[in-house]
């Protein structure tokens, strides 16, 4: 059958990899014309130092869900990413996944907010009614995974901003 009618295409490749330097080498190549291939080579440094808690990347989903297997599948939850980088009129839900590296490390057994919230992209101030907070214990991983109704929020360019904060602030 014809791919071109599709509307888009997912493929999720997950891999456990550990501090250091990689390089990832793509190539796309179209069956129908072999000689219409794009490649791509990207540098991919991973560096979570232990010393210091860091979020990884934010990851926008159409879905998720408890269980599962396979590629979809990350610390026991099956996501689906949301492979625009927009969110058209009709679409009411933002959804997304994080995790935060060495609270456990740094803070000892202390317990933590995370915050997440929107604001406006030319603007520093969160909007209130875009706001969710948690109180965490320190663990090796955290997990922060939410979503927001977005069916209101006017058409523009926001931000979406994932913290963590101990007792002092």
């Amino acid at each position: 059958a014809d791919t071109l009618h599709r509307s888009n295409l997912l493929d999720v490749q997950r891999y456990a990899l550990g501090q250091g330097l990689y390089k990832m080498h793509l190539s796309l190549v179209d069956n129908g014309n072999p000689s219409d291939t794009i490649s791509s080579l990207a540098e991919i440094e991973i560096d979570f130092p232990e010393k210091q808690m860091e979020f990884s990347d934010i990851e926008l989903l159409q879905s998720y869900e408890k269980g599962g297997e396979g590629n979809m599948v990350k610390n026991g939850y099956t996501l689906t990413p949301y492979v625009f980088n927009y969110y058209p009129e009709g679409e009411s839900q933002l959804k997304f996944y994080t995790e935060l590296y060495h609270s456990q490390t740094v803070l000892g057994t202390q317990p933590f907010l995370i915050n997440y919230f929107i604001r406006p992209f030319e603007v520093d101030k969160k909007l209130d009614e875009y706001f969710g907070m948690k109180k965490n214990n320190p663990d090796p991983v955290k997990v922060v995974m939410s979503s927001f109704d977005i069916s209101d929020l006017p058409s523009g360019n926001y931000l979406l901003v994932v913290e963590a904060r101990d007792k002092s602030n």
